[in-house]
C-alpha cells in the first residue's frame, strides 16, 4: 500500500480523495453504492451468522389456511417466480445471486442497468450518425496515426506508462526529439505497482518534465496517449485522485520553459511505450537515461523520422 503512493515535491500539499470515484470527487451516487453494496452486505454477513428462521417461514408458508401477505418487494423481485423472470431477462441477477432486503435497492439497481442501457443505446445511435457523416476512405499509406514532428523551433517529449500486475511492478519512459525526428535523449524507470493506471500516467509525465527542465530544455511539447489524464490536467477542478501530480505539472508549467501538454492517440507514441516496457528489464527500481538510443526504439525512431521529410 505505501509502495503505491509515490512523493511528491516539497511544494505539494496534502488533500482528500474519494476512491471509489474516478476522479476523486465524492457523489452522491457512489456513496449510495456504498451504502448499499458494502455496508449493508456486511450487515447481511452479520445476519447468517444467526439462526436460520427460513424452515421456519417455510412450514407457514405451507400452511392451508387464506392468503398469506406478501410484501411488493417479495412478489417482483424475490418469489421464485419473479427470480425466474428476472433470470431469463436482459437484467441479470446481482453476482452474488441475492436480491436485496428493500424494494428501493432493487428498484435502484434494475433502473440502473435501465438507464445505462438507454444511455449505450442513444450513443451508439449517435456515433452511427458522425460515421455517416465523417468516415472517408483511407489511403494504404494512411492506415494509422504516426508520430508527428513538432513545429519548427520546439520539441516533443512523448511519455507513457506501463504496467505489469503478476510482477507487482511499473514501468515509466520517454523520449526527446526535434523537428527533424532526431533523438536527443530517453529515459525509462522501474517502479513498483502504483495505485492505479492514471497514476502510472501522470507519474510518467511528471518525471519527464523533471527531467526535460533538468537538462535546461525549453519549448517542449509534452505528448501522452492518455486522453483521461490531459483531459484531468485541463479541468479547472483539478481531480483530488491525482491531486499531488497535478500540483507538480501545474507548478512545472508555470516555470519559463515553454512547456505545453497535449494529447495523440497510442500508435503515434510507440517509442515512449517501448522505453517504458523497457522498464521491466531492470533488476531494480532505478531509472536510466540515454543519450545515444539503445537498440530496442531504434528501428520506431528511423521508421517515424520519415515522417519529417
Amino acid at each position: 500500500m505505501i509502495e503505491e503512493v509515490r512523493p511528491r515535491g516539497a511544494s505539494t500539499m496534502d488533500s482528500y480523495c474519494w476512491d471509489l470515484a474516478k476522479n476523486g470527487h465524492y457523489t452522491v451516487k457512489s456513496g449510495y453504492w456504498v451504502a448499499a453494496n458494502i455496508v449493508l452486505k456486511k450487515q447481511n454477513l452479520q445476519e447468517l451468522n444467526q439462526p436460520s428462521l427460513d424452515p421456519l417461514y417455510q412450514f407457514i408458508w405451507n400452511l392451508d389456511t387464506s392468503p398469506k401477505d406478501e410484501s411488493v418487494n417479495h412478489l417482483l423481485f424475490q418469489c421464485p417466480f419473479a427470480r425466474l423472470v428476472w433470470t431469463i431477462s436482459p437484467i441479470s441477477e446481482p453476482p452474488d445471486a441475492a436480491t436485496h432486503n428493500t424494494l428501493f435497492t432493487n428498484l435502484y439497481r434494475a433502473l440502473t442497468v435501465i438507464n445505462k442501457a438507454k444511455e449505450d443505446s442513444e450513443e451508439w445511435a449517435q456515433r452511427k450518425e458522425v460515421i455517416k457523416l465523417t468516415v472517408k476512405p483511407l489511403s494504404a499509406s494512411v492506415s494509422r496515426s504516426s508520430w508527428r514532428p513538432p513545429p519548427d523551433g520546439w520539441l516533443k517529449c512523448n511519455v507513457d506508462g506501463a504496467r505489469d500486475d503478476n510482477h507487482r511492478r511499473s514501468g515509466i519512459g520517454w523520449i526527446l526529439r526535434d523537428s527533424n525526428g532526431e533523438a536527443l535523449w530517453a529515459g525509462t524507470k522501474s517502479l513498483p505497482l502504483l495505485k492505479s493506471v492514471i497514476d502510472t500516467e501522470a507519474e510518467a509525465l511528471r518525471w519527464a518534465m523533471v527531467c526535460i527542465s533538468n537538462l535546461s530544455y525549453k519549448n517542449v511539447f509534452f505528448e501522452s496517449d492518455s486522453k483521461t489524464l490531459v483531459d484531468a490536467l485541463k479541468d479547472e477542478t483539478p481531480w483530488p485522485i491525482i491531486s499531488s501530480y497535478h500540483q507538480d505539472i501545474q507548478l512545472i508549467l508555470s516555470s519559463p520553459y515553454a512547456f505545453r501538454i497535449c494529447f495523440y492517440p497510442r500508435d503515434g507514441n510507440r517509442v515512449a511505450d517501448r522505453m517504458a516496457k523497457e522498464a521491466f528489464s531492470l533488476l531494480n527500481h532505478a531509472s536510466k537515461l540515454f543519450s545515444i538510443m539503445p537498440d530496442c526504439v531504434l528501428s520506431f525512431i528511423e521508421e517515424e523520422k520519415q515522417s519529417c521529410n
